[in-house]
């Protein structure tokens, strides 16, 4: 086993700055200000008169006291808001060339690409928030940009189309459709609870519609949960979305540790199945979505807040039976139901820092006779939240999201490589493996 220490600047770069200050005119202007590259400040000294100098003083002193937020009065006032971004976007920007590491922060802007060897092979910027998967479609990558946008970026790094969501805010995960359209997990910003919306973008013409309400769904269960510590409704709090085809997502919720099957979902959506713990969902009345354990080859425990739920195909099964892969993060929780007693469950962990073990889980589910059955897992390092799983070319990639370590390992569950790198406050999202052939590089 190789165990690598990563390039520190994995573990996230990219601070933003909140200047005030005085304006010709205008009281005062706050902006979140980003650290990107403007024209003329790679090839000229920055700082060359006094009034950029005494700014760029101020943020470099914030940056190394670990500030995020900077109060600034310009002695001179500014003339207009266009010339006060761009000073700060400037003093920012070189401060950050001359201070990179005190720019290592876990809410990155950017989003990473390394090699097997855990070279970092290249920076993709973004607005904010983070990117959670990349799709390929019609010569362009598709990834999120910010809570708010996906773009279409071509392989010279041209965004082609800016997608914007709207009144909603995604999380999580999107998919393509059979007709190219995007389906993404979202929050209406104008609802009464969290992270139980599929909404569809155009990708031609850009129109978001909300095509599922999981509220409308679990009416009857929505209307038992309750908020939680910050006053949100995250009551089913879905994290991963598969478009299965024929107008059938497969879901993955992290609130209720359970996998769910949508069928008809732009008609009359309606739910096909659950996988998830039978004592949770007692007495909800969605009992009998649940399919069955098998456990003819030995007994399992559900999985506990999963994440990255894959669906796979074989040739090699018979029609109604398929697989699927997932990050069982093997953490019992749920806010939203307080009263459910996750500890009775048999090696599940109750402790978000103290627990021991995660695993990955491959089901085999056959729709036939409504069963799955527990086929491969393996322990791998544990992460309450977060995290993903990965089969990339006979190996399996991990990402174990908030210890910071992520391997890749081979058929049988035994570790080939594993990086960790060095975590401020939060984790790494996700880690997913891509060659990129007839993108950046031909095909072999």
């Amino acid at each position: 086993m190789q165990k690598k220490s990563a390039n520190k600047r994995l573990k996230t770069a990219g601070c933003a700055v909140l200047i005030a200050a005085s304006l010709l005119s205008v009281p005062c202007y706050a902006v979140r200000v980003q650290p990107i590259a403007q024209d003329g400040v790679v090839n000229q000294m920055y700082g060359t008169d006094e009034q950029e100098m005494q700014l760029y003083r101020a943020v470099s002193q914030a940056v190394s006291e670990g500030k995020k937020t900077l109060d600034y009065t310009f002695k001179t006032p500014i003339k207009d808001k266009d010339t006060f971004i761009e000073l700060c976007r400037q003093a920012v920007y070189q401060v950050r060339r001359d201070y990179p590491e005190s720019f290592l922060d876990n809410h990155t802007d950017f989003m990473y690409y390394y090699d097997n060897s855990g070279v970092l092979r290249g920076e993709i910027p973004l607005i904010g928030y983070r990117s959670h998967r990349l799709l390929f479609r019609d010569d362009c990558m598709y990834y999120s940009i910010s809570e708010s946008k996906i773009a279409a970026v071509n392989h010279l790094g041209k965004a082609e189309k800016i997608y914007d969501t709207g009144t909603y805010s995604l999380h999580h995960d999107y998919v393509f459709d059979d007709d190219g359209n995007l389906l993404v997990l979202a929050t209406d910003t104008e609802s009464d609870s969290v992270e139980d919306q599929i909404i569809q973008i155009n990708t031609q013409t850009g129109e978001v519609s909300c095509v599922l309400d999981l509220g409308e769904l679990f009416s009857d269960y929505k209307e038992e949960c309750t908020e939680n510590e910050d006053g949100e409704l995250d009551w089913i709090h879905i994290n991963t979305i598969q478009w299965i085809g024929d107008d059938a997502v497969l879901l993955s919720s992290r609130e209720t540790s359970t996998i769910l099957m949508i069928e008809d979902i732009y008609d009359t959506p309606q739910i096909t199945y659950m996988i998830g713990e039978e004592s949770f969902w007692e007495g909800t009345g969605y009992e009998e979505l649940l399919l069955e354990k098998d456990e003819s080859a030995g007994t399992f425990s559900n999985t506990g807040g999963q994440h990255s739920v894959t669906y796979v195909q074989d040739d090699s099964l018979n029609a109604g039976e398929y697989y699927l892969y997932l990050f069982n993060n093997n953490f019992g929780v749920s806010k939203s139901k307080p009263a459910y007693d996750w500890e009775q469950i048999e090696g599940i962990e109750t402790s978000m820092k103290e627990g021991e073990e995660s695993y990955y889980y491959k089901y085999k589910v056959n729709e036939n006779n409504g069963t799955y059955s527990l086929i491969q897992s393996f322990k791998v390092p544990y992460s309450a939240y977060v995290s993903s799983a990965q089969e990339h070319k006979g190996n399996i990639i991990i990402d174990s999201g908030m210890q910071g370590i992520f391997g890749e390992y081979d058929a049988s569950g035994n570790i080939i490589q594993e990086f960790e790198m060095e975590l401020a406050d939060e984790y790494i999202y996700r880690v997913y493996k891509y060659d990129f052939a007839d993108f950046y590089f031909e095909k072999q």
